[in-house]
């Protein structure tokens, strides 16, 4: 956004509005970018992202005079260069972030090129010792002649860069013949490039400004034309500048009655030209992390039994200390301390039985009980004018509003977004079956935002949810906090679809057996009804949740809860 996320810094919650991003599942890379020289992402992007399997890089750029001294002066000394690669390779191991955007755009002494080259290298292996999931992306800037001078292509004046590095972002002013006088193809050189290293192709991250400026298409909602023209290439994309679809309603104080419908329709737009990637739920992972949490609670066990030997040599004193009572007031004040103290080992006695229960079964315990593995109320971090990123809950992968016409359909209410691609179908032409999915704060259950699902036709399954989940040896739980727009109609089916390319419908549990589940259960009102699924005894990989309304009536879906327990 014009003039950078200011809101986003804040750790707490904060009284402003402020841009929050929710179409995850469709990006790889999140940049977080500004002017400053070294740019941190902030906690509340690195969490979002995190939630979400999305890297989040961190900035350093230089720009003008300024950046030139900055810049020359680091890269011609190389003690002075070790150090700065040392220290953004500390700040981002420190943060959690995966890795930094290098952005020279200031011309460099041509003396220096083959040390700035070098900077580019030292960077990649530093962030590479932290992970190899790590990043370091070149932007198409500064020429191997040192010159600023943006290629809009890889060629031989930047692919020293790219050798060094992880990928290319290019700058967003490539040409293709039909845009070009004379004719030029910017994608197709870059495959020329490449040469015979074709399977690098995807490192190449053509731009796309959203505002529009020089780019294919005009940006804005004809981003898709550009993202088409990059595909048909097989190269990758770098979407410049998404907080256009915030930006502009804000300035013009139409947020609350536009943003969603402009983000949603801006992103729906380019999803036949995204790879969408899953929530990635790796249950071994999980388990390893409870059994070292597992150990130190026994460790916690044998100081607690050490405790208790303390509170009952307590308890004797306290006996001896009562034979005593009668030799006068002054002894009294220390009796009412020791009845304290005494109060303090009998609670500490009651705390020591529910360990050793706890104990009895071992760490086994812990494995056995049910476990949550994954939930969502599908907050974005923004309420009614407060701005809160760390708030911000796993989104639906799959987001569709069928919107047709653009920003112009920004009533903002739900039911007219599908309706208005229902209408009767020609005998010719039969639409097909559509429905709707995405966030809205028309009803919430918590975090000012639900799920609303609608489908166009009784039992059509609307996805939500992308994973990457292997359930075998384990029971999988999950509890669904929905609601109707009407009265209820039919029921919902939870369908799962598995890596067998076959769909799987979960069982429902009765409403007596979803209460004695040994779980919290959320607090509902007479808007909302609980619903339990269980899965058990499945051999293959769940790929993809969803949803089968087994009628027309619109739903939301408040929260969703996965448990997991062995089988």
């Amino acid at each position: 956004m014009m003039g950078g996320y200011i809101e986003d810094r804040f750790i707490q919650p904060v009284n402003k509005d402020s841009y929050s991003f929710l179409h995850w599942s469709g990006v790889d890379i999140f940049v977080y970018f500004s002017h400053n020289f070294i740019t941190i992402p902030p906690p509340g992007w690195i969490r979002a992202a995190q939630l979400h399997g999305v890297a989040v890089l961190g900035t350093i750029i230089t720009e003008w005079d300024e950046g030139k001294q900055i810049l020359e002066t680091i890269i011609s000394d190389p003690v002075l260069l070790d150090v700065f690669v040392d220290k953004c390779g500390d700040i981002a191991e420190h943060h959690g972030f995966q890795g930094w955007l290098l952005n020279i755009e200031n011309e460099v002494n041509i003396s220096l090129v083959p040390n700035l080259i070098l900077l580019v290298g030292k960077l990649r292996a530093r962030m590479k010792m932290i992970t190899d999931d790590c990043l370091v992306i070149w932007y198409d800037s500064v020429t191997i002649q040192g010159e600023l001078k943006w290629q809009d292509e890889l060629n031989s004046l930047n692919k020293p860069f790219f050798d060094e590095c992880d990928g290319i972002f290019l700058n967003y002013c490539w040409k293709l013949p039909e845009n070009s006088d004379p004719p030029k193809d910017s994608l197709n050189n870059c495959l020329e490039t490449l040469g015979s290293q074709l399977d690098r192709r995807t490192d190449i991250f053509v731009g796309v400004d959203v505002f529009g400026r020089g780019c294919f298409g005009g940006g804005g909602f004809n981003c898709s034309a550009a993202l088409s023209k990059i595909r048909e290439r097989n190269l990758s994309c770098a979407i410049f500048a998404p907080g256009w679809t915030y930006e502009l309603p804000h300035r013009e104080n139409r947020v609350e009655i536009e943003f969603m419908d402009r983000e949603n329709l801006f992103w729906e737009n380019l999803e036949p030209f995204l790879n969408f990637q899953a929530v990635n739920l790796d249950l071994d992972r999980m388990r390893r992390e409870e059994e070292e949490v597992g150990a130190g609670l026994n460790l916690d066990l044998d100081r607690m039994r050490r405790d208790e030997e303390v509170g009952a040599g307590l308890n004797l004193d306290l006996d001896r200390m009562r034979r005593k009572e009668e030799v006068g007031a002054g002894l009294n004040l220390d009796l009412d301390r020791m009845r304290r103290k005494e109060e303090v080992g009998a609670g500490l006695n009651l705390d020591l039985d529910r360990m050793r229960r706890e104990e009895e079964v071992g760490a086994g315990l812990n494995r056995e009980k049910m476990r949550l593995v994954f939930r969502s109320c599908f907050s974005s971090g923004r309420g009614n004018q407060w701005f809160h990123l760390l708030s911000l809950q796993p989104q639906p992968s799959l987001i569709s509003t069928n919107i047709q016409n653009s920003a112009k359909n920004s009533s903002n209410t739900d039911s007219s977004l599908l309706s208005s691609t229902t209408s009767t179908p020609s005998p010719i032409s039969p639409l097909p079956p559509v429905f709707c999915c995405y966030t809205t704060h028309t009803k919430t259950f918590v975090g000012h935002r639900s799920l609303y699902i609608e489908a166009s036709e009784p039992g059509l399954v609307v996805p939500v949810f992308l994973f990457d989940l292997n359930p075998q040896g384990i029971t999988l739980t999950f509890l669904l906090v929905l609601s109707r727009v009407e009265e209820k109609v039919g029921g919902v089916d939870l369908v799962l679809g598995l890596d067998t390319g076959s769909p799987l419908i979960v069982p429902q549990l009765d409403d007596a057996t979803v209460q004695e589940l040994d779980v919290e259960l959320p607090q509902i009102n007479a808007d909302w009804k609980l619903a339990g699924y269980r899965l058990e005894n499945c051999l293959a990989s769940i790929e993809k949740l969803g949803l089968r309304p087994c009628s027309t009536t619109p739903l939301y879906l408040g929260q969703i809860s996965i448990f997991s327990s062995k089988s």
